[in-house]
């Protein structure tokens, strides 16, 4: 059997019986290793947390260890090593844990920039245009050592960055460097790291040449204002000078004609805001006076004098003229009266005063130079306010106006006030003729009515020698009683009959109502006819001649008058001798009627 005893330095090895024992050096080897440097980990070994973090994929002190076995017999610092009896002789495997002591280190690196200008043609040739620029970084590394073995940080440090930045070429008169800027510089901890490990710095070194130029330059005038159009072009959008070089390094400037690549673009702005070309001044020159004939000549190979050019314009003009014209109106209103607010007679409208004016536009500026108006002034003839019967005018006549061409419209308004006359008798209105009263509507069967109250019997007068008329006592008021139907008997029954004191319901009289519009109402007295009407008791009903005054006439129909209780006899047969009674009796019981009809008559219209 055997017992292996991992150290993460070479490996120990125990051999045996099975159910043997064997003396345990674990901790022997524990004291050289100790000696050597290495630093035991008693708690990784026994399967706690390591002292020392240990890489992914590698031991796990959890499961690889040397504690004590589930049979509490081997463990690192035992005296002996039990050896089991499994069929598997290399089962029993442990593990001892060591770190060695790291010493902290450092390490630096420098690294340096350097730019250099030179002249590269022209009288310095090969001379220093300018003073070099010369940077640099020092960058920092941190590691551990470990028996002389150093282990480096990935990252480097620098409190000034990692990069050197941007570098503009300085300007020199009369001469252009070929490089305008030198690039910044970034370094990566890579670039670094590579540099330490071969012991060597970083260096980076640029030279920028210049060479001197010929320069043309080109600017543009406006005549008309006497000002430059720098401002103007700037406003706009547009370059306001313009430059042509020569920077080739050779001697053939003089062979080599000045062009300015964007002065059509400028041109044509300025055209189309109205400028006008006038002509081409400049060193070399043609003066041409139109734009398409310009030449600028070549360059003159002299370094210490630029050459510069103006182009000259004026503005466009254009001729106009302007018109005004005046009016006047007045309008005709009634001030009051029935046509209050509304038109008394047609709104005159003068003709209308015209005035001219001609002068020249500045088409750039847009200001015109104007001459005087023609005419200077003119005139509006008086107008006299038109007659309206009935009604004088505020203003007789609107006066002459005179007007310039800075007069607004005229404006008038005339009222006209209605004129009073002195009131006229009214003429009293025709009377319309009456119409005539329909014929009433034939009333509706009537409902058979209560049986009425029987009268109180009239005392029998007797035959005096000279006949008085008789008082009939006042008749009870009518309870409305509804006419009686044709073959019904509703004559009062016999005088001998007691009163009925019952108390009978009131029906209301049916009364026929006229769709025509009400018969006026005359003003002279009114007749009645009462004609005799034969009664079913054979008594007699007497209808006489009534004249009443207007006020208490009322039509009523004959069913009403025949529904009364009370019947008017004109004639009473004398049981005995079956004679008539005398003509002072009949004249009595007519009177009583007369009296009976006026006071229903009258008491119905009150009510």
């Amino acid at each position: 059997m055997k017992i292996l005893v991992k150290k993460s330095v070479p490996l120990l090895t125990y051999t045996g019986s099975a159910n043997g024992a064997i003396s345990n050096h674990t901790l022997l080897d524990i004291d050289n290793l100790t000696k050597k440097g290495y630093i035991f980990d008693e708690s990784a070994t026994l399967g706690e947390n390591p002292h020392i973090a240990l890489p992914d994929g590698t031991y796990n002190p959890r499961t690889q260890n040397f504690a004590l076995t589930p049979n509490n017999v081997n463990v690192y610092n035992a005296t002996n090593l039990a050896f089991d009896n499994d069929t598997n002789p290399n089962n029993q495997i442990y593990y001892v844990y060591f770190y060695q002591k790291a010493t902290p280190v450092t390490r630096t690196i420098t690294a340096q920039e350097t730019i250099n200008y030179i002249y590269g043609n022209g009288p310095h040739k090969g001379e220093v245009a300018a003073n070099p620029v010369l940077k640099t970084l020092t960058f920092t590394n941190h590691g551990t050592s470990v028996n002389g073995i150093s282990t480096w940080d990935e990252n480097w440090s620098n409190d000034n960055g990692f990069e050197f930045s941007d570098v503009d070429s300085p300007t020199i008169i009369k001469y252009n460097p070929e490089t305008k800027q030198v690039a910044k510089i970034t370094l990566t901890n890579g670039d670094l790291t590579k540099a330490a490990n071969q012991n060597q710095s970083l260096h980076y070194t640029f030279t920028v040449t210049y060479y001197t130029n010929e320069n043309a330059s080109l600017t543009f005038y406006d005549d008309t204002d006497n000002v430059s159009l720098s401002s103007f072009l700037t406003k706009n959008g547009q370059e306001s000078i313009l430059f042509d070089q020569y920077n080739k390094q050779d001697d053939n400037s003089t062979k080599t004609p000045i062009q300015f690549k964007d002065a059509d673009e400028i041109v044509n702005f300025l055209t189309s805001k109205h400028y006008i070309f006038k002509t081409v001044i400049g060193q070399g020159s043609n003066g041409a006076t139109k734009y398409n004939q310009v030449s600028y000549g070549n360059f003159n190979n002299d370094p210490d004098h630029d050459q510069a050019f103006v182009l000259h314009f004026v503005h466009e003009t254009n001729s106009v003229s302007q018109a005004k014209s005046v009016n006047e109106t007045i309008n005709y209103i009634y001030g009051n009266g029935p046509k209050k607010g509304q038109e008394a007679a047609p709104t005159y409208k003068a003709t209308q005063i015209k005035f001219t004016q001609n002068g020249i536009q500045d088409l750039v500026s847009g200001n015109t130079k104007w001459d005087a108006w023609t005419p200077a002034n003119n005139q509006f003839k008086e107008v006299v306010s038109p007659k309206v019967d009935h009604y004088t005018a505020d203003k007789l006549q609107i006066d002459a106006q005179t007007v310039t061409p800075e007069s607004k419209d005229l404006s008038y308004i005339v009222y006209y006030s209605m004129i009073e006359e002195p009131d006229k008798p009214n003429i009293p209105d025709k009377p319309s003729t009456p119409e005539k009263p329909t014929q009433p509507v034939q009333p509706t069967q009537p409902t058979t009515p209560n049986e009425p109250k029987a009268p109180k019997k009239p005392i029998e007068p007797t035959t005096p020698n000279t006949p008085s008329i008789p008082q009939p006592s006042t008749p009870d008021t009518p309870s409305n009683p509804q006419p009686s139907q044709p073959d019904s008997n509703n004559v009062p029954q016999s005088q001998n009959k007691p009163k009925d004191n019952t108390k009978r319901a009131k029906t209301p009289i049916s009364i026929p109502h006229s769709s025509s519009k009400p018969t006026p109402v005359s003003h002279q007295p009114v007749q009645r006819n009462i004609k005799n009407k034969t009664l079913h008791n054979n008594s007699t009903l007497t209808k006489i001649t009534i004249t009443t005054h207007p006020h208490f006439a009322k039509t009523l129909p004959t069913s009403h008058i025949n529904s009364t209780p009370m019947a008017l006899r004109s004639k009473h047969i004398l049981p005995q001798t079956g004679e008539k009674e005398n003509s002072l009796t009949i004249l009595g019981l007519a009177l009583a009627t007369l009296a009976g009809i006026l006071g229903l008559s009258i008491k119905k219209h009150k009510n």
